[in-house]
């Protein structure tokens, strides 16, 4: 009997181990969705008992008289499956009006932790919004004619005090969230749909006449409606494209030949005790 195991008990595993490590990852495709608000709304400082859940056109920043717009808006993330990784995500609005001599603001937006709701309120363009009607989230109220309020008047309290992200709000046309904080609440969301309460604008509150007027879900122009676009893998958060699980056969044949190999090895060290002494013993 040969005294040295056969070079395929040895060459076949660790070619075996060689093909899989080198193998190139097999890259997983993304999809994206563009998204549209299910619910928005403005809330008015200066009036609690105002709203503007259906109106074309929604507000952030102060008015003239220093009077605060906070712009909600919610998402429908239910097209994203579950344990997908979310790659990206930005969010546009279209800003058609702003207050003369001002260039840019700061628009803020923070992650909401609490529900609310939108009624039947439509100011239009208004920028001082409508009698609230049921249902409504106002400056007071998540949901007018309810006991329901804020922690603190316009949502204080009720949402992350670090923005997601911080932009300058454009004069004129769009303005675009999509800093990691951005993606990481659309994560938050699709591994959590019960936390998913859409998030709260913010728009430039220490000066007077910085409100910008932008175009709503309800605006009459469905390319300038506010634009949530998210990229995304399916699969289990956290995965990557290095990390791809082994094919079965691949599994199967390595296991295979590695058991093999274990036999092979204890059947010759069985027959060398009942044989003698081999040549590599005595050496």
């Amino acid at each position: 009997m040969c005294p040295y195991p056969r070079p395929s008990t040895i060459v076949l595993p660790a070619l075996l181990a060689s093909l899989l490590v080198s193998a190139p990852a097999v890259a997983q495709s993304t999809t994206t969705v563009d998204l549209v608000p299910v619910a928005d709304t403005t809330l008015f400082q200066e009036s609690t008992n105002h709203a503007s859940a259906t109106g074309g056109s929604a507000f952030t920043g102060n008015n003239a008289g220093g009077y605060a717009r906070r712009a909600l808006l919610r998402f429908d993330l239910t097209a994203i499956p579950s344990g997908a990784t979310v790659v990206s995500a930005s969010l546009a609005i279209s800003v058609d009006k702003a207050p003369p001599g001002v260039q840019s603001a700061t628009g803020r937006l923070h992650r909401l932790l609490t529900s609310w709701g939108t009624g039947a309120s439509n100011s239009g363009s208004n920028g001082g919004g409508a009698i609230a009607t049921a249902g409504d989230a106002t400056w007071s109220h998540r949901f007018w004619g309810t006991p329901q309020l804020w922690r603190a008047p316009g949502g204080g309290g009720d949402f992350i005090p670090g923005a997601s992200d911080t932009i300058a709000m454009t004069l004129l046309g769009r303005s675009t969230w999509s800093g990691d904080g951005v993606r990481a609440d659309v994560q938050t969301w699709v591994d959590q749909p019960a936390q998913n309460f859409g998030w709260i604008i913010r728009g430039e509150e220490t000066l007077d006449k910085t409100a910008h007027r932008f175009a709503s879900a309800e605006f009459g122009t469905p390319a300038d409606r506010p634009r949530l676009r998210i990229e995304y893998r399916p699969g289990s958060p956290g995965a990557t494209d290095n990390n791809v699980p082994l094919p079965a056969w691949a599994t199967a044949a390595s296991g295979l030949a590695l058991v093999t190999a274990l036999g092979r090895r204890s059947a010759r060290r069985t027959s060398n005790r009942t044989s003698g002494p081999t040549v590599r013993d005595q050496k």
